[in-house]
């Protein structure tokens, strides 16, 4: 269970990396002489690529939390299935919220690099937040898992998980 969680790490690691490079081929295929950027358009170009990194991080930590708990208890009564758990149609919900808050700052940071910015901070503070989530949701025993039992889980709840 630990590969799911290791590939995450390595994605949020490897973003920066490719936000950074990302820049330079622009500025490379960018070299004919009728184009030159100006002083005012090198911080929002840096503010854009930030905030779509930003962007892309929400994303690929809402897809981590997904797949992390599709199938599980689900403890958001908003997000719960019928029978509790996290299922397509908590996907759906999910998806959901997570553009509600994405398409208006689309909106409302364009043409302005200070609200970008400030939407890259708001999101990867989102993406921190919901990292936290995942990791512990790879901890958590889904279903048909022998710890997953009712049996179990009342054991574990009462404290008698081993018999002496």
């Amino acid at each position: 269970m630990k590969f799911p969680f290791r590939s995450a790490v390595l994605v949020v690691l490897i973003c920066p990396v490719f936000a950074r490079s990302s820049g330079t081929e622009s500025a490379q295929s960018a070299g004919s002489a009728d184009v030159h950027p100006t002083v005012t358009d090198a911080p929002e170009a840096a503010a854009k690529r930030l905030y779509i990194w930003s962007v892309v991080s929400v994303a690929g930590a809402n897809a981590l939390d997904i797949y992390s708990s599709y199938g599980k208890r689900e403890l958001n009564p908003m997000l719960q299935g019928s029978d509790g758990t996290f299922n397509a149609a908590s996907v759906a919900i999910k998806a959901g919220m997570v553009s509600a808050v994405e398409v208006p700052q689309i909106f409302l940071a364009r043409h302005s690099a200070r609200r970008m910015r400030l939407f890259a901070i708001a999101n990867f503070a989102m993406s921190a937040a919901l990292a936290g989530i995942f990791a512990h949701n790879f901890t958590v025993p889904g279903p048909g898992h022998a710890s997953s039992t009712p049996a179990a889980v009342a054991a574990v709840s009462i404290g008698f998980s081993r018999r002496r």
